[in-house]
């Protein structure tokens, strides 16, 4: 133990044990928690497609709910900038995800820019960085923001009608990725964002990246609402 852990401990998200930001024991325990339950329906996701509804064009991953403690991980990175839980919430994904095969790029949903300022921290963008490095995928920022939109506590309606045009696509970072005529040599783009409600955000990060070209697009979270 170094005199920084000394000074500044780290205790464990869950446990509050002192020595980690997540003890061995919760992480393994977190993991068997992993719900990957269907972003549009809530019900049990067979490997990356939902089992009953099969509503999304784009196949997803959610690791839990919101109320669970992979929910209050991501809300404390969220919204109390803890870093020292980039790891761990990084980690916890890249074993709980399912294959994919072939070239890999994650994409974090970009945070917006006054939640960057005032919490000194980009949170999807910071796990999508680990999540890459720890799977051996790469990470590219394609996906950026014409305008910011708060959500919070907004109904679906608006929170849909709000994000239509928020989004851009990096084109030529993102033509580092597909080529057109080699459709069985694009990469498979992997949209990465901490916590959704309806989906909206994701769905219009999706939708830009579709029109730009690209064909093979999944969603990824760590926590849905109920």
């Amino acid at each position: 133990m170094g005199l920084l852990d000394l000074i500044l401990p780290l205790y464990c998200a869950r446990c509050g044990r002192v020595g980690a930001a997540l003890c061995g024991a919760c992480a393994e325990e977190t993991l068997r928690e992993a719900e990957n339950c269907c972003m549009e329906c809530g019900n049990y996701n067979e490997g990356w497609r939902c089992s009953e509804c099969g509503e999304l064009e784009a196949e997803s991953f959610t690791f839990g709910f919101y109320d669970q403690p992979i929910g209050k991980m991501a809300t404390e990175l969220k919204m109390k900038g803890a870093r020292h839980l980039v790891g761990p919430l990084a980690r916890l994904l890249a074993e709980a995800l399912p294959d994919v095969e072939g070239r890999v790029v994650v994409v974090p949903v970009p945070t917006i820019k006054r939640h960057r300022k005032e919490r000194s921290v980009a949170h999807a963008e910071l796990v999508g960085r680990e999540l890459a490095r720890a799977r051996g995928w790469e990470y590219a920022e394609v996906v950026g923001r014409v305008r910011d939109v708060v959500q919070t506590g907004k109904s679906g309606k608006v929170r849909r009608e709000q994000v239509v045009g928020a989004f851009k696509v990096e084109l030529p970072l993102l033509y580092q990725y597909i080529t057109e005529g080699a459709k069985s040599q694009e990469a498979m783009f992997i949209l990465l964002d901490d916590i959704t409600t309806t989906g909206a955000t994701l769905g219009e990060c999706e939708k830009v990246l579709r029109e730009a070209g690209v064909e093979r697009v999944r969603r990824v979270v760590l926590a849905k609402t109920r």
